[in-house]
């Protein structure tokens, strides 16, 4: 019977304590004295309750960089929280939960507006390089912030500044979700735009577009040469004159310009030059026998020239052709050109050799040498027999027939 009487003892302590715990919790209450609805941030914040009971509970702080909990000082009852400043530096809303035992007793939210004078103005501008004409634009985003790097109240006025060349404008711009932004477009003269924002007082760094010209227009070329002979030797020009757009505004320096030369064969030779200040220069040399150019230059995609037309002489009225003993060795010149004096060194002079029965066997080249050129036909290479030869320089054109021998030395 006693081990009974022990336990039914200890249950019934048991269940007057549970009961008294229940009292405890029943009996601790907290009414809200005061707490803040709407401030600045960095400001010092407090939180004001009343107790009633003997738990002392914890104030749990939560914004968007997470959760702190402080602790109260309690004076006769009343429970005071304080929030320094280092706490309140992020704008927007804060939530708050005051926690007993685990329980949430009571909860609320405040705002935290950013400071209204900004600290730094933040701005991103681009693209940096527009055409002319208008239609082509840079876009400017301004970001102001305030001292903690919140951005500023929505509605905030901000007034953006553009020059273009000796003229200035303003115009206004409003603050959304934390920037503003706005699209500044170019004029038909190139030149460059500055920007730059301010707000209240506070002004950003100078930003910069270049507003290059629009698109060539079709232009005109000319041609400069020292003579009109096909030497091979000297150089004839190509110029443009000065290549602008549709608003006349002349071609960035450097631009690209093709100079396409279709000769009599409908060859095509091609020059380039890059402009400067409009004006673009290609160089070509003398073709080595007469001819007949047409000339047109492109500004690839854009624009193209009038089509032009070059005739060259030849420089060379006649050569002489020395045959060896053996027509093995073929001596060419001395030649003479248009001024009576040797021709150039590099002059190109071809052979063909032809069997007897017109088949081409092989072609030689050489370049002259103080006025003259030389072939050698070996013996190894081509036997004794009768050939034709076809001798070609500057245009000039001689054929010869042959008869290729052994020169034995007895």
């Amino acid at each position: 019977m006693k081990p009974l009487l022990y336990i039914l003892c200890f249950m019934l302590l048991l269940g007057c304590m549970e009961e008294n715990e229940e009292k405890i919790e029943q009996r601790f209450t907290v009414k809200l004295l005061s707490a803040p609805e709407v401030s600045q941030v960095g400001d010092a914040l407090e939180f004001k309750f009343a107790l009633e009971g003997n738990q002392t509970p914890m104030l749990l702080l939560e914004n968007s960089t997470g959760p702190i909990l402080f602790r109260p000082e309690v004076i006769s009852g009343k429970a005071t929280y304080r929030i320094e400043g280092k706490y309140t530096r992020r704008s927007g809303q804060y939530r708050w939960q005051l926690i007993a035992n685990t329980e949430r007793m009571l909860s609320g939210s405040f705002q935290l507006e950013p400071k209204k004078a900004p600290n730094k103005i933040e701005t991103y501008f681009g693209p940096r390089s527009i055409r002319a004409g208008g239609t082509d634009y840079s876009m400017l985003v301004i970001m102001p912030t305030d001292v903690y790097d919140n951005p500023l109240s929505e509605g905030t006025q901000i007034e953006i500044v553009k020059q273009l060349d000796d003229k200035t404008s303003v115009a206004p711009a409003v603050l959304k979700d934390g920037f503003a932004w706005q699209l500044l477009y170019g004029e038909e003269k190139a030149g460059r735009m500055l920007v730059g924002a301010s707000v209240n007082g506070i002004a950003s760094k100078e930003l910069t577009s270049i507003i290059s010209p629009s698109n060539a227009t079709d232009f005109t070329i000319v041609y400069e040469r020292v003579h009109e002979f096909a030497d091979g030797n000297q150089v004839i020009s190509f110029k443009t004159d000065p290549i602008t757009d549709r608003f006349g505004n002349v071609v960035s320096d450097g631009t690209l310009v093709n100079f396409i030369v279709t000769n009599t064969k409908g060859m095509r030779l091609q020059t380039s030059g890059t402009t400067l200040a409009g004006v673009a220069t290609g160089r070509m040399l003398h073709p080595d026998e007469a001819d007949q150019w047409a000339i047109e230059a492109f500004v690839t995609g854009e624009a193209k020239s009038q089509s032009i037309s070059v005739s060259f002489v030849s420089s060379v009225a006649d050569f002489d052709v020395i045959f060896s003993e053996d027509n093995r060795q073929m001596n060419i010149g001395p030649v003479i050109g248009f001024m009576d004096t040797l021709v150039p060194d590099g002059l190109q002079i071809q052979l063909d050799l032809y069997a007897d029965s017109g088949i081409l066997l092989e072609t030689k080249t050489t370049n002259t040498q103080f006025g003259k050129g030389q072939f050698i036909l070996e013996e190894g290479f081509f036997p004794n027999g009768t050939y034709k030869l076809k001798i070609q320089l500057a245009g000039l054109e001689k054929e010869f027939n042959r008869n290729l021998s052994s020169n034995e030395v007895e």
